[in-house]
């Protein structure tokens, strides 16, 4: 647990540096590239995305690492810490000035990820997915991406809320698909690679990445981040109990649970109000 915990909190840092020159690149792409291929061929000739793109590789390493020797429902709601630990990163390394106010959202959001995990008490379930159950559970998250993604098409705080939603169901999911790969990766590579799960899950993460790119070039950050932040780990814990049968705590807890999503949505919202993670700025 202790080396899922530090893995995941390596990935997030990672994760949130990269979004945020992600971000800082996607927005000063021209509105007329919205889903088109030319986004992606524009966002590649500048350095800060590319930036971004190398931070979010190595967020998806920690990522791995971490879902090889954690529970998914403990692993997926620690990337909640993107965004406190982006606000560190720039701090001690760029010499940033946050403020009181971000550090204080920042502060809040550390609070309800402790107390959502904390209430949770995830354990580990039985690793097994039989075929059918991930059948079902990929029809359905693919009917409410693609229903998002209609939803989200045009421009401005909604459309970016809406496909960050998406981004965010679509980078749980491929966590999901990911802890099966790193488990066949352990018996044989060649087992892993003669697998359905490996190429869902770069499927999936390429989908949700474009997903992630066209929110953050369709509205601020404010708009894109909180809805990223939550969709990801509610589904990722959803997933956990109803596919790897994760055992988590309800009932009563379920009222501190609710505290703690409540506390990283509002601390995510004041956070992403930072000039320091909004400035647009690109090369």
């Amino acid at each position: 647990m202790v080396l899922a915990i530090l893995f995941a909190l390596c990935g997030a840092a990672s994760n949130g540096f990269g979004t945020v020159l992600q971000r800082r690149a996607a927005r000063a792409a021209p509105d007329r590239e919205r889903f088109r291929p030319a986004l992606m061929l524009d966002l590649l000739r500048r350095r800060t995305w590319l930036l971004g793109i190398g931070t979010a590789i190595g967020g998806f390493v920690f990522q791995a690492a971490a879902l090889s020797v954690g529970e998914l429902s403990l692993v997926q709601p620690l990337f909640a810490a993107e965004l406190p630990l982006t606000l560190v990163i720039m701090r001690l390394f760029f010499h940033s000035r946050p403020g009181r106010r971000a550090w204080i959202g920042g502060l809040g959001m550390a609070i309800g990820l402790a107390t959502l995990l904390i209430a949770l008490a995830p354990h580990a379930g039985n690793q097994h997915v039989p075929p059918v159950a991930w059948i079902v559970a990929l029809s359905v998250i693919a009917a409410l991406i693609l229903g998002l993604v209609l939803a989200g098409r045009s421009p401005g705080a909604t459309g970016a809320a809406v496909l960050g939603a998406a981004a965010g169901i679509g980078f749980g999911t491929t966590a999901a698909v990911m802890k099966v790969v790193m488990g066949q990766l352990r018996v044989s590579i060649v087992g892993m690679l003669a697998s359905w799960q490996v190429y869902t899950m770069i499927a999936a993460g390429i989908l949700s990445f474009f997903l992630l790119q066209n929110a953050l070039q369709s509205g601020s950050l404010v708009a894109t981040q909180p809805a990223v932040t939550l969709s990801d780990p509610i589904v990722s814990v959803v997933l956990g109990v109803v596919l790897f049968h994760d055992q988590v705590r309800f009932g009563f807890w379920l009222i501190p649970e609710i505290i703690g999503l409540a506390l990283i949505l509002a601390g995510s919202i004041e956070l992403s109000r930072s000039p320091v993670l909004t400035s647009r700025t690109s090369t």
